[in-house]
């Protein structure tokens, strides 16, 4: 009866708190400028507006984002610390064997933020001279777009 009550020690009826009703942390495991960071400045935004609670980045960055993939590892599993990791996390376990964290085990995927496709770049006064006709050989079936650096409107730059 106790436990219907409030619990083992019969203080009054239960109540559920509502996540977040703290501050949530990001870790960003890689320096300043790089994506991963910005993303969680971007994100961090559009959470904290969502949520209405208080959503704050850390960089935590070092050895390809193992130094802040092993920060979230260790937290406390409440929800209020998470990672935003990149693609080469998939390959940092075949590349360092002696990870502080499992990534199978220690730490779970919520959801992708981004697409981040490699682009190939070079100097915009070879790119028509050497490489359109070498990837048209390479697959002739295949149109080439070819982009060039156009002027941003006047809205788009913040």
């Amino acid at each position: 009866m106790r436990a219907a009550h409030g619990g083992p020690f019969g203080s009054g009826p239960a109540h559920a708190q509502t996540y977040p009703n703290r501050v949530i942390r990001i870790v960003a495991p890689f320096p300043l400028g790089e994506l991963n960071n910005n993303v969680a400045r971007i994100v961090q935004s559009f959470l904290q507006e969502e949520l209405g609670q208080a959503v704050i980045v850390e960089s935590h960055s070092g050895a390809s984002g193992i130094v802040g993939t092993d920060a979230i590892a260790k937290a406390a599993p409440d929800g209020f610390t998470v990672v935003i990791v990149a693609s080469s996390h998939t390959v940092t376990p075949a590349t360092n064997s002696k990870l502080p964290y499992d990534t199978v085990h220690d730490i779970a995927a919520v959801g992708m933020l981004v697409r981040n496709p490699f682009l190939f770049v070079v100097n915009a006064a070879v790119l028509e001279k050497y490489f359109s006709n070498s990837l048209r050989w390479q697959n002739p079936s295949r149109e080439i777009s070819i982009m060039r650096r156009r002027e941003l409107p006047a809205s788009r730059i913040s």
